[in-house]
């Protein structure tokens, strides 16, 4: 066996520590390094006393290092918990000094937070309330609206199972990320229950959980049963799960053909002697994740056919959701989890059971990490004999969320500033801006010189400063929300006591974009029946495929015309049809303008060729665009806008698809910004082909505009 210089490479004084250089430390993968598995117990010893022989500063370096890379770690019990995987064999002299330090000197000099985070828990009422406010007062824009109706889902999924979101979603830890495991549909067993006593039909869904913490690929899993809830279709992760489904087209091809749909489900019968039915999904969809994101297609965004959504967005999702909806704290999934791990111990759950919905193998992990600091329990009542109100005590946490008007939902301009000023953002500005004018000086622009170091620099640099810009945004933002919590009650107290008004205000209205959205705004808050759940679940696959425009969010206190009236109204005083007769005809067929005044003395002009006729007295024009795309109508104060609207969102799709004119590519391209984005990855350095480029450019350009791309 060779010698282990690494054990100890410090020395016995730990004197060459700072001395030491990367160079000298040898390869661990050298011949030195490696042990035989029948090394003698003598040998073993040795190895024991070299590594009682390694020098505190050692350690303490380690810990240094640890903080340096991880700058997120911020509290002392991290660090303690790293030190005592190491410290196994340090319970001497060595092991005082590192733990001496560690909660000296070191969580002193390095700002760390002694003690460990607090933990929240969200019940009932705080879903409901959350999902109350994503289905009607939400107005934040989805790349596409299945990601909503997907977060809804996932957020049930996760009070109903106790499961953590890796087991759901893709996990985004070291080693599992990007292995595209995730709750499949093969996990999924969806039912039919028809009970004897006559009862109404019940669909029910069996979710197979396989990919708990520390039991993948070991074939242990459990199973839980869902099922519909018809009292309250909003808390219902059946409806959710058959939207997305049917978005998918997961039912068996027999199913079908021979006429399944969402207002047949419930129709079904099942065979003699039996009283449930289960459906069969495609077998080419079995392995495909229920969850996933979207891309960019041909048409738009689209959902991803195979790739598993991460848990990366969809739990920024459910955090924003928190923060917009009036939680004090971060609506995570840990909340949900720690509220059922406490709900099913204080049920009184045999502790077998409670350590296979949660998936741990000792029940010191549910004591430790998820039992709740706030004692649920009325010693009061017990210690003088009267009723308990523990019911009483045990809401009083989760009656958390504040819903009013002045809660703040996102950082001022001036609160951004603020957070851009931060010295760590300034000198990555200053660096960017120098690397871009010597680029420029260079090469004449940035992207001529990608093959440049200075360009990587440059390409670094602007990434680092959009993570720290982001990040600052973000902790100014929980500052501001944190303050706001601690002092609304104040705020209110005090205005009651001086006699001035303290009714809080209403969220204002929302302008749905979609049909769907404002009837799901209704129906989702309903008792449904047979008729009113299909309608449901129909609204939620058509929401699935929606995706909204790009532009400032809407909030209104009532809601604009939908449709061009022909005759002038109070509310939209616009010009008979007789005089925009010569405006519609230059135009598409669910495009129209509406003047403020009745006069023909409007600007005319055609979109397809941007001809505009000038009139003697220009005046404002408000249209009101039909955008049968998007399945709405949508409102432009000026004809540029409703021409750039129409070039960037209808044009451009009646360009493409269209194969690449460069001899040799077989590239397919799905319009003009496509091809500007290929031109440019592809071809922008062969020179041979410039003229061509260029030619093709012209052809597929705005109409009236220059083109996006010029070479």
């Amino acid at each position: 066996m060779g010698s282990f210089p690494i054990l100890n490479p410090y020395g016995a004084d730990g004197s060459a520590y700072l001395d030491q250089s990367a160079n000298d430390i040898p390869d661990p993968d050298s011949d030195e390094f490696e042990i035989d598995s029948d090394v003698s117990d003598d040998d073993l010893l040795l190895l024991k006393a070299a590594l009682k022989r390694t020098h505190p500063i050692a350690f303490k370096g380690f810990l240094i290092w640890y903080h340096r890379e991880h700058p997120r770690a911020a509290r002392l019990n991290t660090f303690e918990s790293i030190w005592k995987g190491i410290r196994q064999l340090y319970y001497d002299k060595i092991g005082v000094e590192v733990n001496d330090w560690l909660n000296g000197p070191f969580c002193n000099d390095s700002g760390l937070i002694r003690g460990s985070l607090p933990k929240h828990t969200v019940g009932y009422n705080g879903i409901l309330g959350a999902l109350y406010y994503h289905w009607i007062f939400d107005t934040e824009k989805f790349l596409l609206e299945r990601d909503r109706v997907q977060l809804a889902l996932f957020i049930l999924l996760l009070a109903y199972t106790g499961s953590r979101p890796g087991a759901i979603v893709e996990s985004d830890i070291v080693g599992i990320r990007k292995t595209n495991e995730a709750l499949k549909y093969k996990d999924i067993n969806l039912t039919l229950v028809r009970p004897r006593s006559g009862a109404a039909p019940l669909l029910v869904m069996k979710v197979c959980i396989v990919l708990d913490k520390g039991k993948r690929h070991r074939g242990e899993h459990k199973t839980l049963t869902l099922y519909e809830n018809c009292v309250q279709p909003l808390m219902c992760p059946v409806v959710y799960f058959l939207a997305l489904a049917f978005a998918d087209k997961a039912f068996h091809p027999k199913l079908v053909e021979a006429g399944l749909s969402v207002h047949r489900l419930h129709g079904i019968s099942c065979p003699p002697g039996r009283s449930m039915i289960d459906f069969r999904f495609r077998e080419d969809i079995l392995e495909t994740p229920i969850f996933r994101p979207s891309v960019r297609g041909l048409l738009g965004r689209e959902v991803d056919p195979t790739r598993a959504l991460s848990s990366t967005p969809i739990v920024s999702w459910m955090v924003r959701l928190g923060e917009r909806a009036g939680f004090p704290h971060r609506l995570k999934p840990y909340c949900l989890r720690r509220d059922v791990a406490t709900s099913l111990n204080d049920a009184g759950i045999p502790q077998p059971q409670l350590l296979q919905i949660l998936g741990h193998r000792k029940i010191e992990t549910y004591l430790k990490h998820y039992q709740s600091t706030n004692v649920c329990v009325d010693v009061q009542a017990n210690f003088l004999g009267t009723t308990s109100k523990s019911d009483m005590i045990k809401e009083i946490g989760k009656l958390c969320l504040r819903q009013d008007p002045n809660l703040p939902r996102s950082l001022t301009e001036e609160q951004k500033q603020q957070a851009h000023n931060q010295p760590e953002i300034k000198q990555l500005e200053h660096r960017r801006d120098a690397l871009t004018q010597q680029l420029k000086a260079q090469f004449g622009s940035i992207i001529d010189g990608a093959a440049s170091p200075e360009f990587s620099e440059h390409k670094s640099i602007t990434g680092q400063l959009y993570r720290r810009k982001d990040r600052a945004r973000k902790e100014l933002f929980q500052r501001v929300l944190r303050e706001f919590h601690d002092t609304a009650d104040l705020n209110h107290m005090v205005a009651q006591l001086e006699g001035k008004d303290t009714l809080v205000g209403v969220l204002p209205q929302v302008d749905y974009v979609f049909d769907e959205r404002r009837r799901l705004a209704v129906t989702l808050f309903q008792e449904t029946t047979e008729g009113s759940f299909a309608q449901i679940v129909e609204d939620l696959v058509n929401l699935c495929t929606r995706q909204e425009e790009s532009g400032p969010k809407k909030i209104v206190q009532s809601s604009i015309n939908e449709s061009c009236s022909s005759e002038p109204t109070v509310d939209n005083p616009g010009v008979s049809a007789e005089a925009m007769v010569p405006v519609i005809a230059t135009l598409p067929a669910d495009c129209s303008l509406m003047s403020d005044k009745a006069s023909e003395t409007q600007p005319r002009f055609n979109l397809l060729e941007d001809i505009v006729v000038e009139s003697s007295a220009l005046q404002p024009v408000t249209s009101i665009h039909g955008d049968s795309k998007h399945g709405r109508s949508r409102v432009f104060a000026r004809t540029s806008t409703l021409r750039k609207h129409y070039e960037n969102i209808h044009f451009q799709y009646q360009v493409g698809p269209f194969l690449c004119p460069v001899p040799g590519c077989s590239k397919l391209i799905g319009d003009r910004k496509s091809f500007a984005s290929h031109a440019v990855a592809v071809h922008r350095n062969d020179i041979g082909v410039r003229a061509t480029l260029k030619e093709s450019m012209d052809r597929v350009k705005k109409p009236g505009r220059l083109a996006a791309f010029t070479l």
